[in-house]
């Protein structure tokens, strides 16, 4: 979720109480999974990334799909997962250097997103 943590559960009932009967009818489903699964089951602190510079709870997916773009293959050789793997540690290794040397990490632009608006009146 990317609200506050304080907010997110009122804000899911405030979605769902407030929404039309035919969005009502349309998402019931969803409504049910994400009430049980993330309002009953998950603590909210586990599923808010509010006012955190990266958005996902495993920093390690980052990673994987950074490796997954260099690999460029869905399954790679072993000799090209071991370039990929060197040419990323020569990579961190740099980096490493220069933020010792006291430069600043970069900043990747968020990208653009649109949203598809729904009605809740």
């Amino acid at each position: 979720a990317l609200l506050p943590i304080d907010q997110i559960e009122t804000s899911f009932y405030n979605l769902r109480t407030k929404s039309s009967a035919a969005v009502k009818q349309e998402l019931h489903q969803l409504f049910l999974y994400f009430d049980h699964q993330w309002i009953t089951n998950v603590p909210m602190k586990m599923c808010s990334v509010h006012g955190y510079q990266h958005r996902t709870n495993n920093n390690c997916e980052g990673f994987h799909n950074r490796l997954n773009q260099r690999i460029l293959k869905a399954h790679p050789n072993m000799w090209t997962f071991i370039k990929c793997i060197q040419n990323e540690e020569n990579r961190f290794r740099h980096l490493l250097l220069q933020m010792n040397a006291g430069a600043q990490a970069r900043k990747k632009p968020l990208p653009l997103v649109s949203f598809k608006t729904v009605s809740i009146h």
